[in-house]
């Protein structure tokens, strides 16, 4: 059995964007999968995803980036998921 943390990227929209709890979902949600065993990026629109990722996370739909991102998980056959917040 390998003892390999599974790595899970978020990318995070720019602050005046995370209202309404959002930080405290996130850091919540990436404290609770670090104790289960994942290995958790927290990254920024501006970073590149890391390349060691295995699933992506992203918040919000209708910003550039993200959908950037998406394509680029697509590309290298990472799955990812979407949180629309309010959308």
């Amino acid at each position: 059995m390998s003892s390999k943390k599974p790595q899970l990227s978020f990318l995070l929209p720019p602050a005046p964007l995370r209202v309404g709890g959002l930080d405290v979902a996130i850091n919540g949600l990436a404290d609770a999968l670090g104790t289960a065993g994942w290995k958790v990026s927290l990254i920024e629109e501006a970073s590149p995803l890391p390349s060691a990722t295995e699933l992506l996370h992203i918040h919000g739909i209708w910003r550039p980036k993200a959908a950037r991102m998406a394509k680029e998980a697509t590309r290298n056959g990472i799955p990812y998921l979407v949180s629309p917040h309010g959308m």
